[in-house]
């Protein structure tokens, strides 16, 4: 473990002793994980990503641990590693950690993670859904993700959902309930919703009738961001 006692990890408040702070050097958290504080392991576990200076075996099975004990945080993350396909991620006593790229781990441990609320992790099972293989897609599932994750408030699923409702793809057209979603997903911030309303409202596409100041001001929005 590199200069373990000098580096500290802040804005992860974690709760020891009875002691609650918001400040701890790396070997307070790796011995928080030791004892099995969860959080503290899912935090040890996300350096595979941060470039935080934890031996990456060390990392690994923190997060692992984590993950098998229902922490949707590091369920995610372990969908990442299965995604990214991330080889060689340090040598421990028993070797190197080897993790190829593999589809039915990445849906196992996505299915788990949006199974505790991760909101990420619905999204990207409607993705999943849409765009893994053959095998895997399943448009109704995709549509099912997605609309759980915009109700929690993702601004890219709700626009997705927005633009499968206004093509017609996936789900039956309805072009009030596309521009609906388009809508929300401008409030909850996504800037994209705010470019594709304008360009909507400007040429009168997808059957909606042209408002050249519902235009202006969904291009205000995105100027404004």
């Amino acid at each position: 473990m590199r200069n373990a006692a000098l580096i500290f990890i802040s804005l992860w408040p974690l709760i020891a002793n009875g002691a609650t702070t918001t400040t701890y050097t790396i070997r307070d958290i790796i011995a928080s994980a030791e004892a099995g504080n969860i959080h503290s392991q899912y935090i040890v576990g996300k350096s595979l990503y941060n470039n935080e200076p934890v031996e990456p075996d060390v990392a690994y099975k923190y997060l692992l641990s984590a993950a098998k004990k229902g922490h949707s945080g590091a369920q995610y993350i372990m969908f990442e590693l299965y995604r990214d396909g991330l080889t060689d991620l340090g040598v421990g006593t028993e070797g190197n950690i080897i993790l190829a790229r593999d589809k039915i781990n990445q849906l196992l441990w996505l299915l788990k993670s949006a199974d505790g609320g991760n909101i990420e992790a619905l999204y990207e099972l409607g993705l999943f859904y849409i765009f893994a293989d053959p095998i895997t897609e399943d448009e109704r599932e995709a549509i099912k993700y997605f609309r759980r994750a915009a109700e929690l408030g993702h601004g890219r699923a709700a626009m997705k959902l927005g633009f499968y409702y206004l093509k017609g793809i996936y789900i039956k057209k309805d072009i009030g309930e596309g521009i609906r979603w388009l809508v929300k997903s401008t409030e909850l911030g996504y800037i994209e919703s705010n470019k594709f309303l304008s360009r909507i409202y400007k040429n009168g596409e997808y059957g909606v009738k042209k408002d050249e100041k519902l235009s202006e001001y969904y291009k205000l929005g995105s100027d404004s961001n």
